[in-house]
């Protein structure tokens, strides 16, 4: 759903999907199958699947959840985190909250259901009444909670066991509702729930959590999370994603094409736009230098990376994006010291490459000096780099005005 196994995604119809089974991909996540109908009045939330031939009632709410095929949804429903398999029907005033609702199985008005639940095949519940968390529900009995065998030793005590679980499923079906179709499953080695189901639910819950930008519990103490928002962003995500792929792309013989097809994977992943790649990869590129251990200097490592990944730059680092790039290249050797002195062998490499162009420089020296905010530790001195960069960029004004000459000379001989 978060477009981490692209191309693999619903959408790409990579899986051997019938034309009825399609999807489209809308921004925040969302796909819809074919031949939906969806109420204007409906609201569907970012990271959200509805399968085909799904009907979704007035004032709806679907937010974080899996929608099969064929089912029906009515009025005034919440379901959130939830998966519904195939030719489900949720009639109105239903919620439903981090549950797994199996094929056919049929949620009559008014229902609530915990997190945790699972509604077998075909079950039916309600109405109006309100399932348990972690109650697991279906339309089959276990052939030991109908013919209990125990020593023939102890008789006595073998009936009334029997029959203190028969009264236990008996007290638990009732609760599903007068016109409910189906049994709690009961174990009498069981301690109610379920360790590895429980898990699933807190797996969904912290999923999410990580989509609304919440903490699940609001009254603990401050997590990582909360703490540092930044770290955990689309944007600083993306960031790591690619600073992994182009350290992978180094130390192995990684083609570009592949380096490329991963970015672009990221890219759908965390929803970011083409103008934000060039200067994330860029600033990849000479972390990854920085960090190669026993592989050289990190002039080297530089070097040996843009020469063999330059494809990789080349498409990405468009004119349009090259001032973006000049800056974060900037920012970085601002903010490590390892790299700072290695800023000219950068620019000139990226120039003599074609990678960028005069104009871009020039514009990028005259223009408006990095602010304190786009620092994690800012520098004593935001001119440094500009200062150090003189030389080169009179290097650069000096060769095109000697160029310059060179074809009025050979103007002027023709």
């Amino acid at each position: 759903m978060g477009r981490w196994t692209y191309p693999v995604v619903p959408d790409m119809c990579l899986l051997g999907q019938d034309n009825s089974r399609l999807y489209s991909y809308k921004s925040g996540n969302k796909y819809m199958g074919v031949n939906l109908q969806l109420s204007r009045s409906c609201d569907v939330h970012d990271n959200t699947i509805i399968g085909p031939c799904t009907v979704v009632g007035e004032n709806t709410v679907l937010k974080n959840c899996v929608i099969g095929t064929n089912c029906q949804i009515g009025n005034n429903v919440t379901i959130t985190g939830a998966y519904l398999w195939d030719n489900v029907v949720i009639e109105d005033g239903c919620t439903i909250e981090k549950s797994i609702i199996c094929t056919e199985a049929h949620v009559l008005q008014g229902v609530t259901i915990g997190r945790g639940c699972l509604l077998s095949y075909r079950v039916r519940v309600g109405p109006d009444i309100e399932v348990p968390e972690y109650s697991k529900v279906t339309t089959v009995r276990r052939a030991r909670e109908d013919n209990m065998s125990f020593s023939q030793e102890e008789p006595s005590s073998s009936t009334e066991t029997t029959a203190t679980i028969e009264d236990l499923v008996q007290q638990d079906d009732a609760c599903l509702g007068e016109d409910s179709l189906g049994h709690m499953f009961v174990d009498e080695d069981d301690d109610g729930v379920d360790a590895g189901f429980e898990r699933w639910v807190d797996a969904r819950r912290s999923t999410d959590d990580l989509y609304d930008g919440s903490s699940s519990d609001e009254s603990g103490p401050e997590t990582p999370m909360e703490s540092d928002d930044e770290d955990n962003s689309e944007a600083a995500q993306f960031y790591r994603e690619v600073l992994d792929s182009v350290q992978n792309a180094m130390v192995a013989d990684i083609r570009p094409e592949n380096l490329i097809l991963e970015i672009n994977g990221s890219k759908h992943a965390y929803n970011m736009t083409i103008d934000e790649i060039p200067s994330v990869l860029m600033k990849s590129f000479l972390m990854a230098a920085m960090q190669m251990p026993g592989k050289g200097s990190v002039m080297e490592c530089i070097k040996k990376a843009i020469t063999k990944l330059k494809p990789v730059l080349q498409n990405y680092i468009r004119p349009q994006f090259q001032l973006k790039v000049l800056e974060e290249i900037e920012i970085v050797c601002l903010e490590h010291d390892l790299i700072q002195p290695h800023f000219i062998f950068v620019l000139s490499t990226l120039y003599n490459m074609d990678l960028l162009e005069e104009d871009a420089i020039v514009a990028w020296h005259t223009g408006d000096l990095p602010t304190a905010e786009d620092f994690e530790s800012p520098p004593d001195s935001f001119n440094f780099i500009r200062k150090k960069a003189e030389s080169f960029i009179n290097w650069l004004e000096n060769a095109s005005e000697e160029s310059g000459d060179d074809d009025d000379d050979e103007e002027e001989e023709e």
